[in-house]
């Protein structure tokens, strides 16, 4: 019940850093675009992490169940190459909301 609790609180005082780091400017600072969204995307990770492992019961599974995972894993991270790149090397002739 314990390390429930501690992983709790521990989402807990996340949750408010994320808050907090919401209102600080980190574009201007590290003068580079969208660095607030990596910072407030990287506490997400560590926060889903944390669920994943404890209250999701993962950091004691065997390997059926991470090979899966892993597979998902890649999956979804093709998926976001596949948006980066077609956003990175849109087709011009046609109208295109996001330029």
């Amino acid at each position: 019940m314990i390390p429930y609790l501690l992983v709790g609180g521990a989402l807990f005082v996340f949750t408010l850093i994320t808050v907090g780091l919401s209102y600080v400017d980190f574009d201007h600072i590290f003068g580079s675009h969208g660095m607030n969204m990596k910072i407030g995307l990287s506490v997400a990770a560590f926060k889903v992490c944390l669920v994943g492992a404890w209250f999701m019961h993962l950091k004691g599974e065997k390997r059926t169940i991470w090979i899966p995972l892993g597979f998902t894993f890649v999956f979804a991270l093709g998926l976001f190459l596949l948006f980066w790149l077609g956003y990175a090397d849109p087709i011009h002739s046609t109208s295109h909301p996001l330029h």
